[in-house]
């Protein structure tokens, strides 16, 4: 985007009910103090237009909250953020320690890439590590797991807050197309996730609606050992995403450009499109655009009332079935017709 100096990782990480930005999380490892002010700005329109946050906290991360704490770059970026914050509408509240970041209290922390991807790596492996403690101690022993069980909707809830999955990407702020980076080691989960926050970014361009699904196929698996039946839910197809889309070079420039999406299914770049029986033999519903509604005046298309103007009663989308009103002969008459037995006037 003309103007800005360099594009920047922008992640997003729990907090305190609520969610925190991180900028920059790993793309400029060297950076300058207009850079940082640059991803001040970016994060603070992101999180206004798409999350709806009227004034965003943003915080430069530091190793302690005074003005003089911090190397040179710190030093320097704090004096212009607080210079500028006015003119540039951000809403700068000063120097933020790491554990601090968390509180609530702070939408963003803006930071240079190198120190931003140390605090990101950080955060992930510290989850990671009470979850794992946390599932260790519940299932130690026997009398440990009885005692853990009406803990349980309350430990789920937590894992789920910190299951960094569930935020999705990284997304590229400073670029003219949007652009999520996901992590390396992600999985189909987080490429749902990833491409749930995809759409998020499109919707000021325009485009929300033509993202409209993303489905991953899955089913339930039975298998019994040690004279045990064991239930689990698994993949149908690994390693692929379903998604219901209105194909544009814009959708197709989103989905495509995911970190880790390596291609759609088809010939060459063009995606090769589900027909009616694969949907259904694969348990998916339809997604039904109707460009008709009641009250409307339609014709019927077909025999025996080939050609006579109806009205619309009823819809009916999950059997892709209309009642319409039909004049005979100066009567009145409902006949039940399919969708494509009709057009609209």
């Amino acid at each position: 985007i003309k103007g800005i100096d360099r594009p920047a990782l922008a992640g997003i990480l729990p907090a305190y009910k609520s969610q925190l930005l991180l900028i920059d999380a790993g793309s400029n490892t060297n950076c300058k103090p207009i850079n940082l002010l640059q991803f001040a700005q970016m994060s603070s329109i992101y999180l206004k237009n798409t999350f709806g946050i009227e004034k965003p906290a943003i915080g430069l991360l530091n190793i302690g909250t005074e003005e003089t704490k911090g190397n040179d770059l710190v030093k320097e970026s704090y004096k212009l953020l607080k210079e500028k914050s006015e003119e540039l509408d951000i809403n700068f509240v000063g120097n933020v320690e790491g554990r601090d970041a968390f509180s609530g209290k702070i939408d963003a922390i803006v930071s240079d890439g190198f120190t931003g991807n140390v605090f990101l790596k950080t955060t992930e492996g510290l989850g990671k590590f009470v979850k794992k403690s946390l599932t260790e101690s519940f299932t130690k022993n026997l009398l440990a797991k009885i005692l853990a069980i009406p803990a349980l909707p309350a430990i789920k809830r937590f894992t789920k807050v910190m299951d960094y999955k569930s935020y999705g990407g990284a997304l590229f702020l400073g670029v003219k197309k949007p652009v999520v980076k996901a992590h390396g080691s992600s999985d189909a989960l987080l490429f749902e996730y990833t491409i749930i926050q995809a759409e998020k970014i499109v919707e000021n361009k325009g485009i929300q609606e033509k993202i409209q699904e993303v489905i991953i196929p899955m089913e339930e698996e039975i298998e019994i050992k040690d004279g045990k039946q064991k239930s689990s839910i698994k993949k149908v197809f690994p390693g692929y995403v379903l998604v219901k889309m209105i194909m544009t070079d814009e959708t197709w420039y989103v989905v495509k450009n995911i970190k880790g999406v390596f291609n759609f299914v088809g010939v060459g770049d063009k995606p090769l499109p589900l027909t009616e029986k694969d949907m259904q033999s694969l348990g998916i519903e339809d997604i039904i655009n109707l460009d008709f509604e009641v009250g409307d005046n339609v014709r019927i298309t077909t025999e025996p009332f080939y050609n006579y103007p109806a009205v619309i009663e009823e819809i009916f989308k999950d059997k892709k079935r209309v009642k319409v009103k039909v004049s005979m002969f100066g009567r009145e008459t409902t006949v039940d017709l399919e969708f494509n037995q009709i057009q609209k006037i």
